[in-house]
């Protein structure tokens, strides 16, 4: 496992990999799920009982290891892949290409946006006041399906909020209105990360945060090394102190609090080998091989719930989570089964395989599509939007919510774009 770790460094060196890139996210992923979590493993950090309680509920401390080498193929095929489409070449200044046409975004239509989103935000929290009393997004949850609801509409009208600070930093890199576009930005970036905080969305808050950083560099000045230290350091507390006050209301013992917060950065999400190895030795007893079925539910749970009562669709996560690992609620207890384990879930030994090196592959291609910044271009704002998350979301949580993902936010992105976007004809300034 270090020696792919220290492999794949080597290459993200020389070939200018940063996380302004798909595949550097990608390899930041390998590094946490390959490295840092088997060194807690080995060194039974926090503690032995706490690591039973979330990495090794299924499965016995020998098996762990042996599944981590097992694991190791796929992986190595996914670094293959992405290598495999050409050199890389580091990201270069930010630039307009001025034959291409642009788009901006007109200021009056994304503060439309923004109220929109902000009547999602309230409208949330009306459906789920109970969340501001616990800090925990869990308690939406309820163990019967028909009356489960995870507010899918609100959340979606929020995350608008989300891409139109992002068309607010497109104007900010074609010199627009300068003043009126930071402070939108500024609005919108708030709206957007104070929903996230406060519905327990900790990964896309700190993800969202990182992706203002690439697009703030690319599209309109480099941003400093301490800058990005300080904001850095600002996200880690704020992550820290979120979980620390679920922690308080859930009535944790002081004495656990902080091996509870640090179980929490090592979790089951992203790249885990213990619950890959779980979920391979539940097919097929406890579950029977779904043969792509799971990509095709991607799209099924795009259906409002409200507008499809009697839906029997869910995510893989909770499926995962219900079947595998024994959780009886639904909105509680989700287990991304990551690329390797929905992989296997649905095509055995051959379609790990198959798609590691098609997703290294592809992940490889986005990156040198989009390596060089064109400001206003439609295209390279669903990269920001989008694009960029795929290197983690591919790899911790499996096809099946990237097309969830991807279809959501191509249909956010086609509502602000036509409601917002104006033409900016061969119009180019540096």
């Amino acid at each position: 496992m270090l020696l792919l770790a220290i492999t794949a460094g080597f290459v993200a060196r020389r070939a200018g990999i940063t996380l302004s890139s798909c595949s550097g996210w990608a390899l930041l992923v390998m590094f946490h799920g390959l490295v840092v979590k088997p060194i807690f493993i080995f060194l039974e950090l926090p503690n032995r009982t706490l690591l039973e309680l979330t990495l090794l509920q299924k499965i016995s401390f020998d098996e762990y290891w042996f599944g981590s080498l097992l694991v190791l193929v796929p992986y190595a095929f996914f670094l293959t892949g992405m290598l495999s489409v050409g050199r890389y070449r580091p990201i270069q200044v930010p630039a307009v290409n001025n034959r291409l046409r642009m788009v901006a975004f007109s200021e009056k239509a994304l503060c439309v946006v923004g109220l929109m989103a902000l009547m999602g935000v309230v409208a949330f929290f009306m459906q789920f006041p109970q969340m501001l009393e616990t800090a925990n997004k869990n308690t939406i949850s309820t163990d019967n399906l028909t009356e489960y609801s995870s507010g899918g509409i609100w959340r979606t009208l929020a995350e608008m909020s989300y891409l139109s600070s992002l068309c607010a930093l497109v104007n900010l890199g074609l010199k627009k209105r300068v003043l009126l576009n930071l402070v939108l930005f500024t609005g919108l970036a708030f709206l957007w990360l104070g929903f996230c905080l406060l519905s327990d969305q900790r990964g896309a808050m700190t993800f969202s945060i990182v992706t203002y950083l690439v697009a703030y560099s690319r599209w309109v000045r480099p941003v400093s090394r301490k800058v990005m230290i300080l904001i850095g350091l600002m996200v880690l507390a704020l992550v820290v102190g979120k979980t620390a006050m679920r922690l308080q209301v859930e009535g944790a013992e002081p004495g656990t609090d902080l091996a509870a917060i640090a179980a929490n950065f090592i979790g089951q999400n992203f790249i885990e080998n213990g619950k890959t190895v779980s979920i391979i030795k539940a097919v097929p007893h406890t579950l029977d091989y779904q043969f792509g079925k799971t990509y095709l539910d991607g799209l099924l749970i795009l259906v409002p719930r409200a507008l499809f009562p009697d839906k029997t669709t869910v995510n893989l996560d909770t499926l995962i989570g219900n079947a595998v690992f024994d959780c009886g609620f639904f909105g509680a207890c989700a287990v991304p089964a990551g690329l390797i384990g929905e992989a296997y879930l649905n095509f055995g030994m051959l379609g790990i395989m198959f798609l590691a090196i098609l997703s290294g592959a592809l992940v490889g291609w986005i990156d040198r599509k989009f390596r060089t910044p064109k400001i206003g271009r439609i295209s390279e704002l669903f990269f920001i939007y989008s694009l960029l998350f795929f290197g983690i979301s591919i790899l911790g949580s499996g096809y099946s919510s990237v097309i969830t993902q991807l279809v959501m936010q191509a249909l956010i992105m086609a509502i602000v774009v036509a409601i917002a976007g104006q033409r900016l004809h061969r119009r180019a300034r540096r």
